[in-house]
């Protein structure tokens, strides 16, 4: 990408994020209707809001005169009530929204609330599953609690393993590796394609595998592959030395890349019959992202 083409898109994105954060004094962005642009708040962030508490922060970081630091400070309070509640979504609201702040301007609060999370998704963990449950408050419309997984749940593991390296916490490092190999094994369908969700008995054998939000139970939800891709090209990423996650990352991606229709703007769902009518853009962003990545990536020794 171009200079010319860089700072424009640059310029608009902190326009956006000024947009929001003066809309947003008493909650979090949750959703925007993508017919106004209007935000859907909630008050302690759902799932969502710990993003836009990272994009604070990397706004300040490119403008500290537009968007001080008190901007970032004041989102991360409104979340403090779900650090922690018992969902696996939180790991990436608060690797965001905290261990973001920590990384890049070593703020202490935001380390504290971080590593708050992770040590609760740590003792979420069931050895009998092999993996960090979905969780009684995750934010599912159903087939949520202690025995309900999802591809979605690797977002616990980015924060486990920043999280591992800040305390050389031995456990946390254990349970990030074990979520991530479950969670992969049940999810990743032997073509490389993921289905999103899975229910399990109390021993661990998976029940069923299905969606919560793809267009069936046997049809690739774009998101769904999104999540795999990104999470195990960050475990190559942070833990280089298990060659698992690079390969298992490799295999997603070129799955990805052997789908994507010829614009490289994925549709919602792979397996939506009424393609090439209905919605395109969804979850693109996340193969542009690792498309550059994945040369570096097989050639990793």
């Amino acid at each position: 990408m171009s200079e010319s083409q860089y700072l424009p898109a640059r310029e608009r994105m902190l326009k956006r994020i000024a947009e929001t954060r003066d809309t947003a004094r008493s909650g979090l962005p949750h959703w925007a209707s993508a017919a106004d642009g209007k935000w859907t708040f909630t008050p302690d962030g759902d799932w969502t809001g710990g993003a836009f508490v990272g994009e604070l922060w990397l706004a300040h970081l490119a403008d500290r005169s537009q968007f001080p630091i008190e901007d970032a400070r004041a989102a991360l309070s409104r979340m403090l009530p779900r650090a922690e509640r018992l969902t696996a979504f939180k790991g990436f609201g608060f690797y965001h929204a905290g261990a973001l702040g920590s990384i890049l301007f070593k703020e202490e609060n935001a380390r504290a609330v971080a590593l708050t999370a992770a040590r609760s998704l740590r003792d979420m963990f069931d050895p009998h599953l092999g993996l960090i449950p979905l969780g009684r408050d995750a934010e599912e419309a159903s087939a949520v609690g202690a025995s309900e997984s999802s591809i979605d749940s690797l977002q616990a593991t980015g924060l486990l393993y920043w999280a591992a390296d800040e305390l050389s916490d031995a456990r946390m490092e254990e349970v990030a590796n074990a979520h991530m190999r479950r969670v992969l094994e049940i999810h990743v369908r032997q073509d490389n394609s993921v289905i999103q969700s899975s229910t399990l008995d109390h021993t661990g054998k998976v029940l069923r595998t299905h969606t919560h939000k793809g267009y069936s139970d046997i049809s690739t939800w774009g998101r769904a592959q999104g999540w795999a891709m990104l999470y195990t090209a960050h475990a190559a990423m942070v833990r280089p030395d298990e060659p698992l996650w690079r390969d298992y990352a490799v295999r997603l991606l070129d799955w990805w890349i052997d789908h994507v229709p010829a614009d490289l703007i994925a549709f919602w769902d792979f397996d939506d019959p009424a393609i090439p009518q209905h919605q395109q853009g969804y979850c693109g962003h996340c193969y542009r992202c690792r498309r550059g990545a994945a040369p570096r990536i097989r050639t990793w020794s």
